[in-house]
């Protein structure tokens, strides 16, 4: 078929929706299967090449040898036929997915492919951001379509985590109707999450007044922007999704959402953010432009976020939050006893080593790790993560646990600079820690207790699924991170779990010659 200029001037972007829903299906199958790419294409008589191109989207290969792919796969009559189905609408620019599965998979695919993604959402805040509270409320509803929920609940926390890509922009409009959908148990934390991710530079947040866009009058869709061209829209419906590439209908989403965005930017009133403060705690309108200030440094180290109330013009509100969704390997902070900026674990060690007469040579060869991650501990140009590391440098320098505990959680809070969070004493579960104590059996007993699945706590921490059940399992080593993922979801302290998780290690036996012994 013929290329439009356009198309070609996008490079590798694919230009119909089905092309990419079969080549995911493809790899995915190959992948089960457990055939290398290249062994796989020996045996269809392809480059391996050409094979990575049908499966990555990029080509779609002719009906027969998608046919006789299947068949080398040993796939079933009945998905072999809907992928051959799928494959023959190659050649039309727009599709209809009603395969769970594939439904969060293509558009996801869309999202890599995109520097850009606008996302209108006129009556329920989009799944990028809401809390996983609101999430497992929303996929418990009684009228959730639970095909889409394993699927929903593996892909969106890893598409969380790709909101850091910075070099990626996000633009959510949202009908204010979508802030006040949220439960009221959960609609503080919900804005207060909003308010949080806005102050990402490459997130933009607006809302639209209902008297300007009437809630049902525009369904909800998302755009797809490579080099400033809309590459797809996408369109969700309660057991399908729909993907555009037609260049006159993406044209007129463009046009849309260009207009909506401009009615949210310019129609919030200080009238409107008092009274939506008033009613939710937090407000009603933000732009991530005016909070480019607030950005999360990744060098340390962090100084504290300045104050949104004197530095933003968007949702306003309190300047303490924790968001409850585990942050996605580059989020936290809980500051206990101070409220520096200054990482404080590698000065005590520095204080302590030197007090001892102790080379940092021998202090790493003591606990076994490189004299470099001292080094850059010590400078503060680091931090350490891992439990069993924290343990043995608190042994081997003959100081409670607990202490390193308590300074350790709190670098790593300062450096991702994430505010304290408030538990609500209802909330909260004891943790008895012993001898025998260990954090993969509590874990285990406390999801059972509140009934969770192992989906349903991989939505409320972050966590990926084979993670837990390895933790669970007891078979993962333990870092720091994981440990205060598990405490905001299951709303119990930080600093108790991470105490109880370290108290439970076993004493690392020192290498070489123990240090504490004379020189």
């Amino acid at each position: 078929m013929p290329r439009r200029k356009s198309d070609q001037n996008s490079g590798i972007i694919p230009q119909h929706p089905a092309v990419i829903g079969v080549g995911i299906r493809l790899r995915r199958i190959r992948e089960a299967r457990r055939l290398k790419l290249r062994a796989f294409a020996r045996t269809l008589g392809v480059s391996p090449q050409a094979l990575s191109l049908w499966e990555r989207g990029q080509r779609l290969p002719p009906l027969s040898t998608v046919a006789f792919m299947l068949g080398k796969l040993g796939v079933d009559h009945t998905t072999a036929q809907r992928i051959i189905d799928q494959a023959s609408q190659g050649e039309l620019p727009d599709l209809v997915d009603t395969n769970h599965q594939d439904h969060a998979a293509t558009g996801w695919r869309y999202e890599h492919l995109a520097d850009h993604i606008t996302i209108w959402a006129p009556t329920l805040v989009p799944e990028l951001l809401r809390t996983p509270e609101y999430d497992v409320s929303l996929l418990t509803d009684v009228l959730a379509n639970t095909d889409l929920g394993d699927a929903y609940a593996l892909a969106v926390p890893q598409r969380r985590a790709d909101l850091a890509d910075r070099q990626r922009r996000y633009t959510f409009v949202l009908g204010d109707t979508a802030l006040r959908a949220c439960p009221a148990p959960l609609r503080h934390h919900q804005l207060e999450h909003l308010r949080w991710r806005a102050r990402q530079p490459n997130v933009t947040i607006t809302v639209v007044p209902a008297d300007k866009c009437p809630a049902g009058l525009i369904a909800p869709f998302t755009l797809y922007k490579k080099d400033k061209s809309t590459i797809a829209a996408a369109i969700d419906h309660h057991h399908a999704s729909t993907y555009i590439t037609d260049r006159d209908a993406l044209n007129r989403y463009h046009r849309t959402v260009t207009r909506l965005h401009t009615l949210g930017k310019n129609t919030i009133s200080d009238d409107d953010s008092r009274e939506a403060t008033t009613q939710s705690g937090i407000l009603s309108r933000t732009s991530a432009q005016a909070a480019v200030t607030a950005e999360l440094r990744p060098h340390p180290p962090v100084e504290p976020a300045p104050s949104p109330d004197t530095s933003h013009d968007g949702i306003a509100g309190t300047d303490t939050y924790e968001p409850h969704a585990a942050p996605s390997r580059t989020q936290v902070k809980e500051v206990s006893a101070s409220t520096s900026g200054e990482l404080i674990l590698g000065s005590r060690v520095a204080e302590l080593r030197a007090a001892r007469g102790l080379a940092r040579s021998r202090l790493a060869a003591a606990i076994d790790v490189p004299v470099s991650r001292i080094v850059s501990l010590e400078h503060g140009a680091a931090i350490l993560s891992s439990l069993a590391d924290i343990a043995a440098l608190a042994d081997v320098l003959e100081v409670p646990r607990a202490e390193f505990a308590q300074a350790a959680l709190h670098d790593l809070q300062v450096r991702y600079n994430l505010p304290p969070r408030k538990l609500q004493p209802s909330a909260t579960s004891s943790i008895e820690a012993s001898d025998t104590w260990l954090i993969g059996n509590w874990v285990r007993a406390e999801r059972e207790n509140r009934g969770l699945t192992i989906n349903n706590l991989t939505c409320l921490s972050g966590i990926p699924q084979d993670t837990l059940v390895q933790l669970e399992s007891n078979a993962v080593t333990v870092s720091l991170l994981l440990v205060v993922q598990l405490a905001d979801a299951l709303h119990v302290p930080r600093q108790a779990l991470v105490m109880a998780a370290m108290s439970s290690l076993p004493r690392r036996p020192p290498r070489g010659h123990d240090p504490r012994t004379s020189q």
